[in-house]
């Protein structure tokens, strides 16, 4: 996110003709340096001996698409009510604010560019240590504690995004998405992992990862797009959409069961219906 800012605001000098006809090739030009970042931590971090037990006692899942859901649906649904609001609120900062702040309001692209620009270098702190926190108080707290930002800032947020105001415009991206979405995004690796055993954790996660956005992922500018077309140019309906999100994350946290502490495949278990 911090490397497409820079690239789309660097672009941004050249008119919007270079964005259209070259620009919007950098961020994935340098996303090269996270396959270098993943590529170096993977050869540097060992498989956890949990997932070689599995296959030496050739206990993996023959369909773990369908035992997922079969044998983790409770669990599964959970978590993914978790994973709306995180990926609501991120699509809504970084992407439908940039039209909002331009179309709506009549602002600069800038303005809101540099927004995401300061929030993305606050993010880039908050996430690790919105994890290294999830491992100390345990990660259902710190999820909740994303997800009750999210909700109780959503409407002063978009009151200081409607004031026009550059500074209140970047205050509030930082707080909605840097302090709400990061803060929730960092320990949601861990805690989607810790959900099941390792004999179906990598689809477990994959599904809530990927069918977890499908209400509030790519969707969510369209959707919102249309919430401010609807009620004639006004934020509250986006802002609403954010509070139901995040209320809808919060409910689900209240019936997971906290995961930071559970050591799910300490005898590898038979799987049971959770």
């Amino acid at each position: 996110m911090l490397l497409a800012t820079v690239a789309v605001n660097a672009a941004s000098a050249f008119g919007d003709e270079a964005l259209a006809a070259w620009a919007w090739r950098l961020p994935f030009l340098f996303s090269v340096v996270l396959v270098a970042v993943g590529f170096f931590v993977r050869l540097r971090v060992s498989e956890p001996p949990v997932f070689e037990q599995v296959i030496e006692s050739d206990t993996r899942s023959k369909v773990p698409f369908i035992e997922v859901f079969r044998t983790y649906p409770k669990i599964t649904l959970l978590a993914m009510g978790t994973r709306f609001c995180e990926s609501l609120v991120f699509n809504i900062y970084n992407a439908f604010i940039l039209t909002y702040t331009t179309i709506v309001l009549g602002l600069p692209k800038d303005v809101a560019l540099n927004g995401l620009l300061i929030a993305s270098v606050v993010g880039f702190a908050i996430i690790p240590l919105g994890g290294r926190l999830s491992d100390r108080i345990g990660r259902r707290p710190v999820l909740a504690i994303g997800a009750l930002i999210s909700g109780v800032s959503a409407f002063p947020v978009f009151a200081a995004i409607d004031t026009g105001s550059t500074p209140l415009i970047w205050i509030g991206i930082v707080v909605g998405w840097a302090f709400g979405a990061c803060t929730m995004f960092g320990p949601e690796a861990a805690f989607f992992a810790e959900i099941y055993p390792a004999r179906v954790r990598y689809t477990g996660m994959s599904i809530v990862y990927q069918l977890g956005v499908l209400p509030s992922g790519a969707v969510a500018p369209a959707v919102a797009t249309a919430m401010v077309e609807g009620s004639g140019g006004a934020s509250w309906p986006v802002a609403l959409y954010v509070v139901v999100f995040a209320a809808i994350a919060l409910l689900a946290l209240a019936f997971t069961p906290e995961t930071s502490r559970l050591n799910r495949d300490a005898a590898l278990p038979a799987p049971t219906r959770t």
